[in-house]
């Protein structure tokens, strides 16, 4: 399950923590339509939706400071109660497998298999 989990959330999202900032470059493979999942980042709760065209992230904590995000380069701040909607229609490369298979690489150098 969490390979599972890891799959979704690297490679197809294209979640990673970066500095003080979260990155995202979501490419989803053509047979996938589209996948949701919660973070927990800095005390803020962000759901997260992604499809084949729109990224959207939506802060759900007010309490917690805001958040930076990077997506496929452009810069967001994201605060509690607000959502950020993103466009990938604009994105040159939709290669997926690619992704995969770099995470695949990147694990078993790691010494953790991706499952």
């Amino acid at each position: 399950m969490a390979g599972s989990v890891d799959v979704i959330t690297r490679a197809y999202a294209g979640l990673r923590v970066r500095g003080d900032w979260l990155e995202f470059r979501p490419t989803l493979p053509r047979e996938l339509q589209a996948v949701d999942f919660t973070v927990l980042y800095r005390g803020q709760v962000i759901e997260v939706s992604i499809d084949q065209d729109i990224l959207e992230l939506e802060g759900t904590s007010s309490k917690a400071g805001p958040v930076t995000i990077h997506v496929n380069g452009a810069e967001y701040v994201l605060k509690g109660g607000q959502k950020i909607s993103v466009s990938l229609k604009h994105r040159a490369s939709r290669r997926p497998e690619k992704a995969l298979a770099r995470l695949r690489r990147q694990s078993v150098s790691d010494g953790n298999e991706a499952r």
